[in-house]
């Protein structure tokens, strides 16, 4: 919406924004509007993150997906591993001191809690302690430690258009040329690179 907005020359410049709250994900009451008979109610725990096309957890599936194209556990780990290891290099460069952002948290009493690291990043992880970790959910391959985090947490970028940021004498960091998708219905883990071949093809 933000960059068509610029295209259509309703704006020359926008904020585009995401948040997500996994802290606060809620329990789901299901099939309960019109009252419920004696018996057992069970809670679903929406944490619990989940296809909704197949109703496996995530973890479940990147792992059979994971053995089906042939990416070992081993091969995940170090991935993980690598990208922990470049996001504390990149802060330890400074890389992103105009990009993060404190946040106060108020408390009931005192002083408000401030927030000014990101929690997932681990620059003492290592290859060895990623290969003790328990797979999740059963899966043959997923583990906490080279899974995405569940985290709360929110991001924005400024879009303008060429014209704009010339004005302004701003440099761009990149040039959005135009939004793409890909479906691959229960495939979730193979969708970027579906969406990659469709880029190419067209």
């Amino acid at each position: 919406m933000a960059s068509r907005s610029i295209r259509l020359g309703e704006a020359n410049v926008t904020v585009a924004g995401g948040v997500e709250n996994m802290s606060k994900v809620p329990y789901f009451l299901t099939d309960f509007r019109w009252g419920h008979r004696l018996g057992d109610v069970t809670l679903k725990d929406q944490l619990v993150i989940a296809c909704p096309m197949t109703g496996k957890p995530r973890a479940v599936q990147a792992g059979e997906e994971a053995v089906e194209y042939g990416v070992s556990r081993e091969e995940q780990d170090r991935w993980a591993w690598r990208s922990h290891q470049n996001y504390c290099k990149a802060k330890e460069l400074a890389k992103f001191k105009d990009e993060l952002m404190s946040i106060e948290v108020p408390q009931e009493r005192g002083q408000p809690l401030l927030l000014t690291e990101d929690e997932s990043p681990r620059a003492d992880t290592t290859l060895e302690k990623l290969a003790k970790l328990p797979t999740i959910y059963g899966s043959a391959t997923v583990t906490a430690g080279n899974a995405p985090g569940l985290s709360t947490g929110a991001s924005a970028l400024v879009l303008m258009s060429r014209k704009e940021a010339q004005r302004r004498d701003k440099r761009p960091l990149a040039t959005l040329m135009g939004p793409s998708g890909s479906n691959c219905f229960d495939s979730s883990g193979i969708g970027p690179h579906r969406l990659r071949e469709s880029r190419h093809e067209h």
